[in-house]
């Protein structure tokens, strides 16, 4: 039985050693793969605080071009609403030239329209009065004409007698 004893000590103690070789074995190669997981960690831990740090900037960056855009909105909204005065003004000034103008032409139709009224009065004035003139002389004509014939018929008259 000591013998059976002694082997199964034997066999015992391979065996804890072989389990011991096998627990050694598991724990360095347990070991590696968490010093691997942790070389990863720390890799992907670099990678999330180069990355945080990226996606900053680019929100930084992001505030800005939104920042610029939104002063180039309001310029642009300035400068929209300047030109829309100015055309206002332009528009006003060119409707007050044009009634200026259309004033101005009104006042000389209306100048035009009087001389032409005064010319055609005068000449018509003129032409009665040329009319008058000579219907008055063609009286006159006709009068001495018969005064003509009447004295000349008395000179007739006259010589018979005698």
């Amino acid at each position: 039985r000591r013998e059976e004893r002694e082997a199964w000590q034997r066999h015992k103690q391979q065996l804890e050693e072989g389990q011991e070789a096998a627990m050694s074995a598991v724990r360095s190669l347990h070991a590696a793969q968490v010093e691997a997981f942790e070389a990863q960690e720390d890799q992907l831990q670099q990678r999330i605080a180069s990355l945080t740090d990226a996606l900053a900037a680019r929100d930084a960056e992001l505030a800005e071009l939104n920042e610029a855009l939104e002063e180039l909105e309001a310029e642009k909204r300035r400068d929209l609403s300047e030109a829309q005065a100015e055309s206002a003004r332009e528009k006003g000034r060119l409707q007050h030239c044009h009634r200026q103008r259309v004033r101005q032409l009104e006042g000389r139709y209306e100048r035009e329209q009087q001389a032409l009224r005064s010319f055609v009065l005068s000449s018509a004035k003129s032409m009665l009065s040329h009319a008058n003139v000579e219907k008055a002389l063609k009286r006159v004509d006709v009068w001495s004409d018969s005064e003509d014939d009447s004295s000349a018929s008395e000179d007739e008259a006259r010589p018979a007698r005698a």
